[in-house]
């Protein structure tokens, strides 16, 4: 019997060195996989950072478009607009020299005897008709 306690004992001892070494290596798993965990918690924050990120790049760029789109739109209105304006004055200019010469050829009718005016298309009354349209009759 006292044999048996003794393997008993050695027993007993060997399964608490057992079970001490255990708990010690358990103790490293934990540290090796704490920051294990704690990489893939990272990894997961950062996965979804990106993903927002992207979705908002995403927004980013389709704003981009619109406003580039929205550029191009209003150079078109503004080049039309600038043609427009040349015209205008071009069309004024043209209005003036008409105007101008419809005063010099009244001035000039104003100033020569009705018996002298020539009514041929070298007088101011040709000159007048040229410009005007004059009904017949008058």
């Amino acid at each position: 019997a006292s044999e048996i306690r003794g393997e008993l004992g050695v027993l007993k001892a060997s399964v608490n060195q057992k079970e001490s070494e255990k708990n010690r290596f358990q103790e490293k798993l934990d540290e090796v996989k704490h920051p294990e965990i704690e990489l893939n918690k990272k990894l997961s924050s950062t996965s979804s950072d990106l993903g927002s990120v992207r979705q908002e790049n995403e927004t980013l760029s389709e704003s981009i478009t619109h406003d580039n789109e929205e550029a191009k739109k209003q150079i078109n209105i503004r080049n039309s607009a600038w043609e427009e304006l040349a015209e205008a004055k071009a069309n004024l200019r043209s209005t003036r020299i008409e105007i101008e010469a419809l005063t010099q050829a009244i001035s000039s009718i104003g100033q020569t005897p009705a018996d002298e005016q020539a009514v041929t298309s070298n007088g101011s009354l040709g000159f007048l008709s040229d410009l005007i349209e004059i009904e017949a009759g008058f």
